[in-house]
């Protein structure tokens, strides 16, 4: 009984042990091809293995480990980086090759001369790519900042896009910027939901949400933080904005705040106290 025990607890062990273990990927490199993948993935971790000069270890290898470090090289302006001819070795191991190709990086980036001055104003200036790498992330950000430009501007809908994307065999990249305003929106009016009455003009004027001015949307985002500042009103809900054809009318969920009362009862009260006493 004894000697059947410690049979089944040597073989539990093993299949435990072998689940622990993590499984790994053996990447070939093409010839000459090593010393740019190496300072590319110098960001890596955990830091990748050298077995050769033509073979990378990575481990432990995953599809979210492969995947990041295909991010990595992308990210570096190595856009046709790609892991090719995935075979299994054995239940731990697995080979594969890592295809680089040559790094992209602008040769143009060409505009519509009438968006040059949204375009100014976002920080976005063409010219600075030409012969840049091209890094996806930063031309992300860059294109935020013209889509906000758009939404502060009365055009909530734009879009902003590369269109007639060329590369060029040594990884040139040429390409043309393309913004649809599409619809141009103004400001319809200001929704109270709640009990609270204020003038008409109150809140238009002191959130800069007038009637008939363009569509803003940091107008709107600072919506919560301005009422916070108020002392007779708060918010009970995040504001919402409802488009009708060319119009953006902006809900707001307001009540009275119930310390209102008594701040103005106490700033009449410090106003009326004599020096020696109290209200």
């Amino acid at each position: 009984m004894i000697c059947w025990m410690r049979i089944l607890a040597v073989v539990f062990l093993g299949i435990l042990t072998s689940g622990l273990q993590s499984q790994s990927l053996h990447l070939a490199i093409p010839p000459g091809q090593s010393s740019a993948i190496m300072l590319a993935l110098e960001d890596y971790k955990p830091k990748l293995q050298w077995l050769a000069n033509d073979t990378l270890l990575l481990k432990p290898y995953s599809d979210s480990s492969a995947i990041k470090l295909l991010r990595i090289l992308q990210a570096k302006s190595y856009l046709a980086a790609s892991v090719d001819s995935l075979v299994q070795i054995d239940s731990l191991h697995w080979r594969a090759n890592l295809y680089l190709g040559n790094p992209v990086y602008w040769v143009q980036i060409r505009t519509d001369p009438g968006d040059r001055n949204w375009l100014q104003a976002a920080g976005f200036r063409p010219k600075l790519y030409s012969g840049k790498p091209l890094q996806y992330q930063r031309f992300l950000q860059q294109r935020e900042a013209v889509l906000q430009q758009a939404e502060n501007n009365g055009f909530p809908f734009a879009v902003v896009s590369l269109d007639s994307l060329s590369l060029q065999p040594d990884g040139g990249a040429e390409a043309l910027l393309q913004i649809e305003r599409n619809k141009y929106v103004r400001f319809r009016e200001i929704k109270i939901n709640g009990d609270v009455r204020l003038p008409q003009a109150y809140l238009p004027a002191y959130l800069g949400i007038r009637p008939g001015a363009p569509y803003n949307a940091s107008r709107v985002r600072q919506t919560p933080d301005r009422l916070r500042e108020l002392l007779f009103v708060e918010s009970t809900g995040p504001p919402s904005v409802r488009f009708s054809g060319d119009e953006a009318t902006v809900n707001l969920a307001l009540k009275k705040k119930r310390q209102a009362g008594l701040i103005l009862f106490w700033g009449f009260c410090r106003n009326q106290m004599p020096p020696t006493g109290g209200c």
